[in-house]
């Protein structure tokens, strides 16, 4: 079983159209936080985190050239303690591999998160491909979804070429694509 998480975590990204950006991961550590409105405010409180070392389910990330300061790629990752491998996993698919942002982060995921000594595979990987690693020797266990990642790419830089910056949000979450750059 993987840690215990936030099931309430969320991320975005944004860039502005001189190029700021910010990626954003945040978390009420349960759903409805504590579960009350802290009294003359209207605020939902904060549940504390469910494990000791804090909810390490989210996961922003944010590459810069520094010598120019321009920004390249800004992302962030929900959904447990796969959330960093899944973000690290679609940015370098579209940052070395070279894959659009999209099929980047759409891409099955595979994760083995070392403890406990089992390798998660999304069921869309296929069934070839798991009976693949199964041959290898790897204990998998298929699930859904690894993780929800929601990114912006400038692969030539922001100022560069704006133009052919893309933005992806996982499909695999509830959100949604909104604006254009």
């Amino acid at each position: 079983r993987l840690h215990r998480e936030a099931p309430a975590g969320m991320t975005f990204t944004v860039v502005d159209g001189t190029g700021a950006a910010v990626a954003c991961a945040i978390t009420m550590s349960r759903r409805l936080g504590a579960g009350y409105v802290i009294p003359g405010t209207g605020i939902v409180a904060a549940a504390p985190p469910l494990s000791p070392g804090g909810d390490l389910g989210l996961s922003p990330v944010m590459m810069v050239n520094q010598n120019v300061g321009e920004f390249l790629f800004a992302g962030a990752a929900s959904g447990g303690v796969v959330a960093p491998s899944a973000l690290i996993e679609a940015m370098a698919r579209a940052m070395i591999g070279d894959q659009p942002l999209a099929a980047a982060i759409a891409a099955p995921r595979v994760i083995n998160p070392g403890v406990p000594d089992i390798t998660f595979v999304e069921q869309s990987l296929g069934k070839k491909a798991i009976a693949d690693l199964r041959r290898r020797g790897h204990k998998t266990r298929a699930v859904a979804a690894l993780g929800r990642v929601n990114a912006i790419y400038c692969r030539d830089g922001f100022r560069a070429k704006a133009a052919t910056c893309e933005y992806e949000t996982d499909r695999r979450g509830h959100g949604d694509r909104k604006s254009g750059l």
